[in-house]
C-alpha cells in the first residue's frame, strides 16, 4: 500500500472520530501513524495528539482531527 492510499485511508478514520496507532495499523497496515499524521499536517489538516493511558497503565498517543482544513497564510 503507498504512503498516498495509508494517509488517506487515515484520513478518512480521522473524520469518524479520535483514533491511535493501533487502529491505523489495523485498517492501513502501517506502523508509523506518527509519520502518516504528519503528511497530513504538511497538506494543512489540524490534528491534535493526546497521550492517553489505559487501566493497564500502558500509554498510547490518540489523534483527533480538530478541523477539516486549516487556511493558506
Amino acid at each position: 500500500m503507498t504512503k498516498k492510499s495509508q494517509n488517506h485511508m487515515l484520513l478518512e478514520l480521522l473524520q469518524k472520530g479520535p483514533t491511535t496507532a493501533l487502529d491505523v495499523f489495523k485498517k492501513t497496515g502501517s506502523m508509523c501513524a506518527a509519520e502518516r499524521v504528519r503528511d497530513l499536517r504538511e497538506l494543512g489538516f489540524n490534528i491534535k495528539t493526546e497521550m492517553v493511558t489505559n487501566a493497564n497503565g500502558k500509554r498510547f498517543a490518540m489523534y483527533c482531527l480538530l478541523t477539516k482544513k486549516r487556511k493558506a497564510a
